[in-house]
């Protein structure tokens, strides 16, 4: 408990969570450099109990964190394909069918 008479926010994965946070950082500076305003990631609970509840406010925010990094991937890999121009039926070197 805290001096507030609170309970702590207890995380069941508190020793990967910088890393967790460090990877968000470095996801949305890659969102930047590309030129996105993606939107936020879902924010940290707040309120676990520690009791290992079914549908644990830890569970809820991995998953939409994992729907966050999905749709954020998709948006680069759109963005890096965008990049490359578009490829037109016979460009390629190796493509002997075309005379």
């Amino acid at each position: 408990m805290t001096a507030d008479n609170e309970h702590p926010v207890i995380d069941p994965n508190q020793a990967q969570r910088e890393s967790v946070r460090r990877g968000i950082a470095q996801f949305q500076l890659r969102l930047q450099t590309a030129g996105h305003h993606f939107r936020e990631p879902p924010p940290e609970p707040t309120t676990c109990c520690g009791r290992g509840c079914n549908g644990c406010v830890w569970e809820s925010y991995e998953a939409a964190l994992m729907w966050w990094y999905e749709e954020a991937g998709k948006l680069l890999t759109v963005t890096q394909k965008n990049q490359r121009g578009p490829t037109t039926f016979g460009q390629h070197r190796n493509d002997h069918t075309i005379r």
